[in-house]
């Protein structure tokens, strides 16, 4: 939503892929067979992260509004606002992978997010090299404060349920394309 914001982010990307230089190769990461995979994002999805900043909603409603008025949509039409979302999110993604494969040159396959998310979007998934999701069968829950001590965990066997979660993640793969599960517990 911010093109300040996408620059930095650039300038950071271009920083960290280029300068950064692998010790044993000599090589700078974006060119190092070191990075397996290059992921854009990291499990934030905009159809659920959007109003997390107070101060950037009005900026999220104004462009809505110049979206639907390009596609000729209601002024009062709140429904297409995850479809909104999902098209900035797939115009970011893209530029994104341009800039790091083209630009950059990074060599390494390109991940825009964790495709858990790809119900929300079906497409998304289609704009990287890869499609990656996240998994978690004993994933810590916190009764008491989020993400703070005291934890508690599964004691179960993922092997008596079922397998059921790599079970649950394949069907987020897509036939033409590598899938990879990076974060599993």
């Amino acid at each position: 939503i911010s093109e300040k914001a996408r620059a930095n982010l650039k300038a950071f990307s271009r920083a960290w892929l280029l300068d950064h230089v692998n010790p044993y190769t000599g090589l700078p990461l974006a060119h190092d067979p070191v990075l397996a995979t290059l992921s854009l994002v990291n499990e934030e999805f905009l159809v659920i992260a959007w109003g997390r900043a107070p101060e950037l909603i009005p900026r999220y409603r104004a462009r809505f509004l110049e979206w639907k008025a390009a596609k000729g949509l209601p002024e009062g039409d709140e429904a297409s606002f995850p479809a909104f979302l999902s098209e900035i999110e797939g115009d970011l993604f893209r530029d994104l992978r341009a800039f790091v494969k083209d630009e950059l040159g990074v060599r390494c396959p390109v991940v825009t997010t964790a495709a858990d998310s790809r119900g929300l979007d079906p497409d998304r998934g289609t704009i990287g090299d890869v499609v990656d999701a996240h998994g978690y069968y004993a994933h810590p829950s916190f009764p008491v404060t989020p993400w703070q001590l005291p934890a508690r965990f599964s004691l179960g066997s993922p092997i008596r349920e079922e397998a059921v979660l790599p079970r649950n993640r394949f069907p987020l793969r897509l036939t033409d394309r590598p899938f990879t599960v990076s974060e599993i517990a």
